[in-house]
Formats: C-alpha cells, structure tokens, sequence
C-alpha cells in the first residue's frame, strides 16, 4: 500500500492494528515529521450532535451543534428567519451506505402547522450548501420526544465540511425549543474524523 507526497512520489504506507481499531498512518509521517501523524480511523462509528443555544457560541453564521452535551435551555426561534445549526468540528470522511441520519426533540406545545426539516453538507464557513435530504411534517402536540428520519441517499463523502441542519416553515410562527442531552441529531456508519 503507498500514498503520494506533495511532489508525486510514492511514499509507503503502514496499517498498525490497534484493539478493534485499524489505523492508517503514513510510515514517512513518522519517520520525517516533527509533528504528530497523519491517523485516518478505519472503522465506521455513530455521531451525535447536540443542538447548542446561541449563548454557546456560533458556528459558520449559524448555531452550533457538537459532540458535547448542551446545557438544558429554553431556546425560543422564529421558524420564517429559518435557524440553523452547523457541525464543529468540521467532517473529512464518508457517511456509508445504509447510514442513518435522525433528529430527537423533545415534544412541544405545538399549533398544526407544518415544519420543515432540513439537512445538508456545506464548506466549513457554511456556504455552498448541498441539500442530503428533508421532512416535513405538522408539529405535533406530544408528551415525551419526536424523531425525524431523513431520507439521505448513501454514500455521502465529505471533506473539510460540516452537516448543517436547518428547521423552518412558511408562515410566520415560533419554535419553543428545550436544548439539553435530549435534543440532537445522530448519524450513523461514518468512517473518518472526527
């Protein structure tokens, strides 16, 4: 197995087995560089992003949804200005066939309208926006949490990018929304980083 270097050369590369982990490192990396190696994780992996309130920070002009739990907060947004929440960090790696993509949130008191959700990949500072899929449905009165599938053709493939997730409606109406361990986006069957 080898890789190329910045100049076009073959450079050879080593698969060290770690646990149940195989990892790609590049045998020049270690043996030039100064710095830590280049590490590709080679086995698929789940993700689960919690939707964070704008007190905790922006993400590429938007909302930030991350690995780490979100404090649990009442977040009011209005629906018709189409709030987003942008991945942190940033994705290199390929969401496989059969992957999943689904959205918890804790039930509301909701009117009958109907919401769309949205996600899509787009570059690291939030432009160039590729929709993966969405759902539309009425916001229901329940006790407990929802779940929104979305319907995402696999292989997704992405590199240096973030997942956006975009929740909006055609009238003018609000979202009372509880941010916490409750409320998240979770992915499945990802190979890369992180």
């Amino acid at each position: 197995m080898a890789s190329l270097d910045r100049r076009g050369r073959r450079r050879p590369v080593v698969l060290l087995s770690v646990g149940l982990a195989s990892l790609l490192v590049s045998l020049a990396d270690l043996v030039h560089s100064q710095t830590a190696p280049t590490v590709v994780p080679m086995t698929a992996h789940n993700l689960t992003w919690f939707l964070h309130p704008p007190q905790d920070g922006s993400t590429a002009g938007g909302f930030t949804m991350n690995q780490i739990p979100a404090p649990t907060r009442g977040l009011t947004v209005q629906l018709l200005s189409q709030p987003a929440w942008f991945s942190d960090p940033t994705l290199t790696g390929v969401f496989g066939p059969g992957a999943l993509f689904r959205l918890t949130l804790p039930c509301t008191i909701g009117v009958l309208i109907n919401v769309t959700y949205r996600l899509s990949i787009t570059n690291a500072e939030g432009s160039g926006e590729q929709i993966l899929g969405s759902q539309t449905e009425p916001m229901p009165m329940c006790f407990g949490t929802r779940t929104i599938f979305f319907p995402v053709e696999t292989p997704v493939t992405l590199e240096n990018q973030r997942l956006k997730l975009t929740i909006f409606t055609t009238v003018s109406a609000v979202l009372n929304l509880t941010t916490g361990p409750g409320t998240f986006l979770l992915t499945t069957n990802y190979t890369g980083t992180p």
